[in-house]
């Protein structure tokens, strides 16, 4: 049996669902949140004192380390932990538990959280999900997976286009550009998650256009897991807006082809995947001026399907060495 300690978000029960799945492969895994949290007292102290975040994470993270240094792990996996985490961390972990091997896993891009680039330097074997990251700094390329999938050929649907998503103003002007080329009369089921109050108002004061179109889709409200894939399953299409710099493809992609539910995105890296059917994914270009009816009237290629080689099962097999 091999012993991992495990650094991970509790992303949508993610981490549960790798959990669970290395137990399948006979591991046994100590698991530890890659982050901290702050009231927002705290969050208010920290903009006065510049390094109060990096400081109470360095507590909890030495805090583990005393709690684990008599223990024996085979494998130390590390989940993205680019919020907090940095190379020094990894050197800890490394002078502390000599007999483990560290492996990094990063589902973000080094453009997006430059602390990324050092840990996949620095682990002892390191993934990501970028390609361009991968070929930069020299880790390999591990996209990431679906939990469940959909084998059957016919589907009831409720709506024709949905997007599940968590908004951000830099994703306003690719996901404007998708709405604006859908067909009309589509049935639409729009959830654009507002991470906080506060970056409502942000977003109604200082991008007051966006705001207005955007504005009856917004929620503060979540949906879990099991809500998600039953939008996903119950649609024809699903819009995918990932963030500017982001090459890699989201968990939504996969777990959209999984379910035979197609895909329209702003990402044109899916082009270079072995699913890629035009028939089944709709990249949108700078030059694309409509969307058209038959990509939603046609049926999923279902010789396009995804395959194994990205379930949640051959991950986890890849990231424990199996």
């Amino acid at each position: 049996m091999k012993n991992i300690l495990l650094f991970m978000t509790d992303f949508y029960g993610y981490n549960l669902d790798i959990i669970a799945e290395m137990k399948k492969q006979n591991c046994k895994v100590k698991w530890y949140q890659d982050k901290v949290e702050f009231s927002i007292l705290e969050v208010l102290w920290s903009k006065l004192f510049n390094g109060y975040k990096i400081k109470k994470f360095n507590k909890y993270f030495n805090d583990i380390i005393e709690k684990e240094k008599e223990n024996k792990y085979d494998e130390i996996l590390i989940i993205f932990g680019a919020g907090f985490m940095n190379a020094d961390h990894l050197h800890l972990l490394k002078k502390t538990f000599p007999e483990s091997k560290v492996v990094y896993y990063a589902w973000d891009s080094v453009a997006n959280f430059s602390a990324i680039k050092s840990l996949l330097m620095n682990a002892d074997v390191a993934y990501s999900f970028d390609k361009k990251d991968c070929s930069r700094y020299n880790a390999k390329f591990l996209p990431l997976f679906y939990v469940e999938r959909n084998n059957d050929v016919k589907k009831d649907t409720k709506w024709d286009v949905s997007t599940i998503m968590s908004f951000y103003n830099k994703k306003s002007s690719s996901l404007l550009k998708i709405i604006n080329l859908l067909p009309e009369n589509m049935r639409k089921f729009f959830f654009l998650r507002i991470r906080s109050k506060e970056y409502y108002l942000f977003m109604k004061i200082f991008h007051r256009n966006n705001f207005r179109k955007f504005k009856d889709y917004f929620t503060l409200k979540s949906l879990n897991r099991s809500e998600c894939l039953s939008v996903i399953r119950n649609s024809v299409a699903v819009i995918d807006c990932p963030i500017p710099n982001q090459n890699g493809l989201t968990m939504r992609t996969f777990e959209a082809l999984a379910m035979n539910t197609k895909i329209i995105t702003s990402n044109v890296n899916i082009c270079e995947y072995d699913f890629y059917s035009s028939n089944n994914i709709f990249v949108v270009a700078a030059n694309a001026d409509n969307i058209p009816p038959s990509f939603f009237s046609n049926p999923f290629d279902k010789s396009f399907e995804i395959s194994d080689r990205y379930s949640l099962k051959h991950f986890v097999e890849v990231l424990i060495q199996k």
